[in-house]
């Protein structure tokens, strides 16, 4: 009788653990990652967009993850093209019948405005600075949570 007690005590321990880590999962995510990433980005010059559309949804039972949702004007995931590599590629003007314009245009080294029909990318490197940042930072949020839990056992042990 006395080890079907005990057993039904650290069940309970252990559920309302549970239940204290997922009500909590997404500040700590937040506070041990989050702010970690935005930091590093702002050193490495990201605008206030691309850091703002970094986030953290919760998205499940004690589990938070990290969104980022960076798009362009005609809803291109920018974000992806950041954090990981792309290979090269050509881009073509999309032309006015479709929705675009006939010259794709930026401006060179220079100050130089300059247009084309097409250009050939020759793709980029992967930054992973959510990737990175995570693994970084992980062992951060590990202990934090763990810290938590315990602070949080010694209250409802005093309590």
């Amino acid at each position: 009788m006395s080890l079907q007690i005990t057993r039904q005590r650290l069940n309970s321990a252990r559920s309302r653990i549970e239940k204290f880590i997922d009500l909590h999962i997404t500040r700590w995510v937040k506070e041990e990652i989050l702010e970690s990433i935005h930091e590093s980005m702002r050193v490495r010059g990201f605008s206030d967009n691309a850091i703002n559309a970094l986030t953290v949804e919760k998205t499940g039972y004690m589990k938070a993850s990290l969104i980022w949702d960076y798009r362009g004007p005609n809803n291109e995931p920018i974000h992806f093209f950041i954090e990981f590599q792309t290979h090269p590629h050509i881009i073509k003007a999309k032309g006015r019948l479709f929705g675009g314009a006939d010259a794709l245009h930026w401006v060179d080294q220079t100050g130089n405005n300059v247009f084309a029909k097409k250009v050939k990318h020759p793709g980029t490197t992967g930054q992973f600075i959510v990737t990175n940042g995570y693994k970084e930072n992980r062992n951060k949020l590990i202990a934090r949570i763990k810290q938590e839990t315990e602070n949080y056992m010694m209250v409802e042990q005093i309590g």
